[in-house]
């Protein structure tokens, strides 16, 4: 295939290695239980997986999509959930902070998110509008040095194992979709349990087999 580079190749070998003799044998145990892949999850982090998009001063492979995709694909052959959580991880949320996070951000998650120390979530799904940024309901507000932020999202894959949130919210009275600006500095969000936490996030039961966030004026 003319995309099939040599480099492209190696990672490719990489990966079919890797669900033959570890995603396979764990596939239907986490079919059964529902439960995140998070032996595997650090695995493909320490295989490069995680980090093919993010670039080599951020301890990453400084790769492309393309190869990115024909890793995901191969591991989707026996583990689909395995590629969300990677993908909703290293495209989403890696992928914002990638191009619009500063360099302290960048350095501060990307770094440790390339080799699967720390697990990313993108919050962006609302239930109301879904993904269109022109009805997003949830608000940052800045106060002082921080940011308030007031909503609620839905659909969040990585959620309630995710160490660091990507929030997408509205900062202006109108919503401009072709302006781009730094992201601003929020705080770490770290969910000990599956209902409440001291940040102010609250995981709430949906109607599916999923969660909303909701944030209620978190600092």
């Amino acid at each position: 295939m003319w995309y099939m580079t040599e480099e492209r190749q190696l990672m490719l070998n990489v990966a079919k290695e890797f669900v033959e003799k570890e995603v396979k044998p764990m596939a239907m145990e986490i079919e059964k239980t529902h439960e995140f892949p998070t032996k595997l999850f650090k695995r493909a982090g320490e295989l490069g997986f995680l980090g093919i998009t993010v670039p080599e001063e951020f301890g990453g492979l400084g790769g492309d999509f393309t190869t990115l995709c024909l890793v995901c694909e191969e591991i989707a052959k026996s583990m689909p959930v395995l590629t969300v959580a990677m993908t909703a991880h290293s495209c989403l949320a890696g992928g914002l902070i990638k191009m619009l996070g500063t360099p302290e951000q960048k350095n501060k998650y990307l770094t440790p998110a390339a080799t699967g120390d720390i697990v990313l979530a993108c919050a962006s799904t609302e239930g109301v509008g879904g993904s269109n940024q022109i009805e997003y309901t949830t608000r940052a507000v800045q106060d002082g040095d921080e940011w308030v932020i007031n909503g609620s999202k839905v659909l969040i894959s990585n959620i309630g194992v995710a160490d660091a949130y990507v929030i997408l919210a509205v900062t202006g009275e109108k919503v401009d979709p072709v302006t781009r600006s730094l992201m601003p500095e929020l705080p770490d969000l770290k969910l000990a349990n599956t209902s409440s936490n001291s940040d102010g996030m609250d995981l709430r039961p949906a109607a599916s087999h999923s969660e909303i966030a909701v944030f209620p004026k978190m600092h």
